[in-house]
C-alpha cells in the first residue's frame, strides 16, 4: 500500500485550525499576532460558527522586560496568558532580577499587570501561572488562586518533569472549554501534569472497553482527579 500526497498551494491543510475549538500557540508576540489573525480568516472564508478558545504559552527566549509592551499588547488577542513564573518574572522585571527567588506576593504582583492592562478583546481574559512544584496561579477579574501540584510531596512517582507544563496547558484548555470553570480547568490541568511527570517520555495507555474505562499508567483519570479535589478539599481549599 502506498500513499500519495498533493498539495493544493491555495488550500493548506486546515482541519486543526478549523475544527478544533481550543488552540495553544507557544511563540513570540509578534507571531502570536499573525497567527491568530490567520486563523481567523481562514474560519470566516470557511463560514465557521464561534471562536476558538485561545491559549497562549510565550516563548521562552522571547520572555525579557524589553519585550514586555509587546507581550501586554499581544494579550489583547487570546484568553488565557499562561507564562511559567520564571518567564513572568524576566517579562516583569528581566532576567537578572526576574526568578531570583520563589514570592507568591511577587508574582501574584507580576501577573496582575498583565490582567491589569487586559486579556482577551473584552479584558475578561486570565493570567495562568504555572510553577512547577509550586503549583499553579489562576488569575482573573474574580480574584487569584494558588493550587498545589497534583504531587506535592517527595514522591518516587516523579521520574522526569519534562512536558508537564506543556500537559498542564492542554488538560486546562480542554476543560476550561467543555466546563467554563478556571478552577476546574486548573485542577484538571494539575491532573493531566502528574501523568507527563511519571515516567520518561509519553504515559502508557491502555484503551477502554465495554469492561472497563480508559486507563493511563494504569490509573484513572476521572478517579485522579476525584483524589486530587478531595487533598484540596481536606487542605482547606474551597
Amino acid at each position: 500500500m502506498s500513499l500519495r500526497l498533493h498539495k493544493v498551494e491555495d488550500k493548506p491543510s486546515t482541519r486543526g485550525l478549523l475544527v478544533y475549538e481550543d488552540t495553544v500557540f507557544g511563540t513570540s508576540p509578534d507571531e502570536l499576532v499573525a497567527q491568530v489573525s490567520t486563523l481567523r480568516g481562514l474560519r470566516n472564508r470557511y463560514k465557521i460558527p464561534g471562536r476558538p478558545l485561545i491559549v497562549w504559552e510565550p516563548a521562552p527566549l522571547t520572555c525579557d522586560i524589553s519585550t514586555l509592551i509587546a507581550h501586554l499588547e499581544a494579550c489583547k488577542h487570546v484568553d488565557v496568558f499562561s507564562p511559567n513564573h520564571l518567564e513572568l518574572g524576566y517579562l516583569v522585571e528581566g532576567k537578572e532580577k526576574g526568578g531570583s527567588s520563589f514570592s507568591k506576593s511577587a508574582i501574584e504582583s507580576q501577573a496582575r499587570k498583565f490582567l491589569h492592562y487586559g486579556v482577551a478583546e473584552n479584558g475578561q481574559g486570565l493570567v495562568v501561572v504555572r510553577c512547577g512544584e509550586h503549583g499553579s496561579l489562576t488569575l482573573s477579574g474574580s480574584g487569584a488562586e494558588w493550587l498545589t501540584p497534583f504531587y506535592d510531596k517527595p514522591t518516587t512517582k516523579v521520574v522526569d518533569p519534562t512536558g508537564a507544563g506543556n500537559a498542564f496547558l492542554g488538560g486546562f484548555a480542554a476543560a476550561f472549554q467543555e466546563m467554563g470553570d478556571a478552577r476546574e480547568a486548573s485542577i484538571c490541568g494539575a491532573v493531566a501534569a502528574s501523568y507527563a511527570i511519571e515516567q520518561f517520555g509519553i504515559p502508557k495507555l491502555s484503551r477502554s472497553s465495554y469492561l472497563s474505562e480508559e486507563l493511563w499508567n494504569g490509573t484513572s483519570v476521572r478517579a485522579r482527579t476525584e483524589e486530587f479535589k478531595q487533598r484540596l478539599a481536606e487542605a482547606g481549599v474551597p
